[in-house]
């Protein structure tokens, strides 16, 4: 995430909206544009648009992503359900 820019922040809300109901089932990590060591996992996973949502397993390897843009709560319980 960009977190100067405003879909990044809109995605943001969405997400602290949706983490009580994700307990014990997903955990949100965030990478930012603003933090050197991130810079890496965007290239790794080749975002070049934001806001991103990619759902991994607890390895890190993907398993899906949503198409870039903001999600609703009812996209991303769908993105986490496939």
């Amino acid at each position: 995430m960009n977190p100067n820019g405003r879909p990044c922040q809109l995605q943001d809300q969405v997400l602290e909206q949706l983490a009580p109901s994700l307990q014990g089932r997903a955990e949100i990590v965030r990478f930012r544009t603003t933090t050197p060591d991130d810079l890496a996992v965007f290239e790794r996973f080749g975002i070049r648009s934001l806001p991103q949502l990619v759902v991994t397993d607890a390895a890190g390897r993907e398993l899906r992503r949503a198409t870039p843009g903001i999600l609703d709560a009812a996209q991303v319980q769908q993105l986490l359900s496939r």
